[in-house]
């Protein structure tokens, strides 16, 4: 097994330092120039957060027919399509 002296080991780590803050600055530039797309799908979490209700609220909707339409994916899991969101929220406008 090759020996590793101090000064090698020093160049090792200086070399990783430098390649770890080239590549967070290269990350850095690549969020502020390209933002992530917004998903057209959401799940039943992203949507509680966007509404500001629980789970079991959103279950309790769902369950009496008043919330938004969803898509039941293969696995089980719910997923709402935004402009499915968009048009839920507008038919609840109050007058």
């Amino acid at each position: 097994m090759p020996r590793i002296t101090a000064d090698r080991l020093a160049d090792h780590a200086d070399s990783i330092r430098r390649d770890t803050a080239a590549a967070r600055r290269r990350r850095a530039a690549h969020r502020q120039a390209d933002p992530p797309p917004e998903s057209a799908l959401l799940t039943v979490d992203q949507l509680c957060a966007e509404l500001h209700i629980s789970r079991s609220t959103f279950y309790d909707w769902r369950a009496k027919g008043k919330a938004p339409e969803c898509i039941v994916l293969p696995n089980g899991s719910l997923r709402i399509q935004r402009e499915d969101l968009a048009r839920w929220l507008s038919s609840r406008r109050a007058a």
